[in-house]
């Protein structure tokens, strides 16, 4: 009889038989993995700067237009000063806070990180002209403005004031801002005025080009340092703000803070990277007293480094975020998370996929040979069995056979296969004529 002729074998779809219930696996397990992934970083976050007009403020600003460009809103809220802006980093009130070095004793809460130091606050002390003092400890007695409450000058200006020898017992302390300050120092309604500012402000170089008003330059300023780790001392050349009209006349030593930015601990990891851009495109040339690429630091910082401020200082951005813009990099970042516990569940999952798919072909080929076996045990047992109905049963197997999908790698025991239905056959073709001639 006629042989049905062979399909040609579909081994792409036996592959996907195999693969396609371990790939669904492989993407449950992504799924539940994801679960557990950080969200995505928020869009808007709010940073306590200071007094408008105030250093704080302005560098905040140019924080938010350059964050804009990622996508990213930085509300930038004014206040008192850096205390005001640690009170409201530890009452969660603010996600980001400009802090001045010296106050981390005075925030109760642990849950507080530093992204790094960003420039020096200089700590300016003024006097009377003609009644400048050598140290400190000669304000005692006298009228002293300290900054207002609530700011980072008032903090600084009571510690070293007091490590002197000077407070409310023995001295005036008046908490006044900065305007006021420096109006009643000039009018010669106080004795000395404290200011923390950068060198650039408009009420320093006043004060600094005014007869009545002359800068006191720190003598101890390394005993200063010594007991107060967050001080720095810094010089003020002479000339350094106005060569034409040498502003100031002489050198002047003057002890300075740092000040930080600093971010509640629950702040998202990956928006550290795009601050710190911020930051740096910022303070990055540095300036009166920092050196370019000084700033931003892990120096000078009194809250903990987060570990991707760490990083990013140390090693500068990462690949994704040096090439890609900062939404794509920050996905791309979350996916890396899941990689380790999606080839832990791949690779197990692909070193039994080839057994199982070669099993599947083979038990397509294998499986018929025990049938064939039985065909052929009948006609050993018993030569005058039922010779039609075997002969039937064979061409149903050869059928079936014919019809298998077998790739090109496993053709060989196909047609193994094939041979040996064709020996019984055989087989049975000579026990059916015995039985014929018999009769």
């Amino acid at each position: 009889m006629s042989e049905t002729p062979v399909h040609a074998p579909r081994p792409a779809r036996e592959a996907v038989k195999i693969y396609l219930p371990l790939a669904l696996i492989a993407a449950a397990g992504f799924l539940v993995a994801w679960r557990y992934v950080e969200p995505a970083p928020p869009r808007t976050i709010t940073i306590s700067a200071g007094a408008v007009g105030g250093a704080y403020y302005s560098y905040a600003q140019q924080y938010k237009q350059i964050l804009a460009e990622s996508g990213i809103e930085l509300e930038v809220l004014e206040s008192a000063g850096a205390v005001e802006n640690l009170v409201r980093l530890t009452d969660g009130e603010v996600d980001l806070g400009l802090v001045q070095g010296g106050l981390a004793s005075l925030a109760p809460s642990d849950d507080l990180a530093s992204l790094g130091s960003l420039y020096f606050e200089p700590l300016w002390i003024f006097a009377r002209a003609g009644a400048t003092p050598s140290y400190l400890s000669e304000l005692e007695g006298r009228r002293v403005a300290i900054g207002p409450d609530g700011s980072g000058t008032q903090a600084l200006a009571r510690q070293i004031l007091q490590a002197s020898g000077v407070d409310e017992s023995n001295a005036e302390l008046l908490a006044l801002d900065t305007e006021e300050a420096a109006d009643r120092l000039l009018a010669g309604a106080v004795d000395a005025a404290l200011f923390v500012a950068a060198p650039q402000s408009t009420l320093i170089l006043e004060l600094l080009e005014s007869p009545q008003a002359d800068l006191m330059t720190m003598r101890r300023y390394l005993s200063y340092r010594a007991r107060y780790r967050f001080l720095s001392s810094v010089v003020l050349g002479e000339g350094m703000l106005d060569l034409e009209r040498n502003i100031p006349a002489e050198d002047k030593r003057l002890l300075a803070a740092a000040a930080t930015l600093v971010a509640r601990g629950d702040l998202h990891p990956a928006l550290t990277p795009v601050l710190l851009d911020a930051v740096a495109r910022v303070h990055e040339d540095g300036d009166f007293f920092s050196e370019p690429g000084e700033f931003p630091s892990t120096r000078f910082v009194e809250f903990p480094m987060t570990a991707q401020a760490e990083r990013y200082l140390e090693d500068g951005p990462s690949f994704l975020h040096r090439h890609l813009p900062f939404q794509w990099a920050s996905r791309l970042d979350r996916l890396k998370i899941l990689l380790v516990p999606l080839l832990t569940l791949l690779i197990p999952l692909g070193r039994i996929a080839p057994p199982i798919y070669q099993w599947r072909i083979r038990s397509k080929v294998y499986r018929w040979y025990a049938v064939l076996r039985e065909i052929d045990l009948i006609l050993e047992v018993d030569p005058r069995a039922d010779v039609p109905a075997q002969i039937e049963r064979l061409e149903r197997l050869e059928s079936e056979v014919n019809d298998i999908n077998v790739p090109l790698s496993y053709m060989d025991e196909f047609y193994a296969l094939r041979l040996h239905i064709h020996l019984v056959r055989q087989k049975l073709e000579r026990a059916e004529k015995r039985g014929q001639n018999l009769s």
